[in-house]
């Protein structure tokens, strides 16, 4: 079986409590960035709930999806990202405490990664027996968030009218 974790990452620190307080800000951030894309994808006329829903799902597929899944080993934090807007992925990848480890056993190794910390990675990453259940998933943008938010936006905009 391979084994293929390309957005995995390791924390820089081993310290579970900071790691939260990172990923709460970057929530924070996430959330404001999703709030903009929602705002902008208003429609201008009335729309029903299920063209509604249709829109938020779609905003949410290909923008707004952002979470993060953690898994705790012995004496490191290692996890992996699924966020689908490029500009997202940048700023998570550029978090202080972040550190790119991915790993793939079906091609060659990273020549950028030595011998040695490659072998580390495969055995960390197949520590966990993938698709594991060892981790936790970190919302970074709720999809209901994103839908309340919506409706918020869209009585907002009407009330006006």
């Amino acid at each position: 079986m391979s084994t293929k974790i390309y957005t995995g990452f390791v924390v820089k620190h081993n310290k579970p409590y900071l790691l939260m307080k990172h990923l709460k800000e970057f929530q924070s951030y996430c959330l404001n960035y999703a709030r903009k894309i929602v705002s902008s994808a208003l429609p201008t006329e009335f729309v029903d709930n299920e063209e509604s829903n249709k829109i938020i799902n779609k905003i949410y597929q290909e923008r707004a999806m952002a979470d993060v899944v953690i898994y705790f080993k012995k004496n490191k934090i290692l996890g992996q990202y699924f966020i689908h807007d490029k500009h997202l992925e940048k700023k998570f990848r550029s978090q202080p405490w972040f550190k790119e480890y991915h790993y793939q056993n079906q091609t060659n190794p990273d020549e950028r990664v030595s011998a040695k910390e490659w072998k580390q990675r495969e055995k960390d990453w197949n520590f966990l027996h993938l698709p594991a259940n060892d981790g936790f998933s970190f919302y970074l943008v709720n999809p209901r968030e994103i839908q309340l938010f919506w409706i918020i936006c869209w009585r907002n905009d009407h009330r006006r009218e």
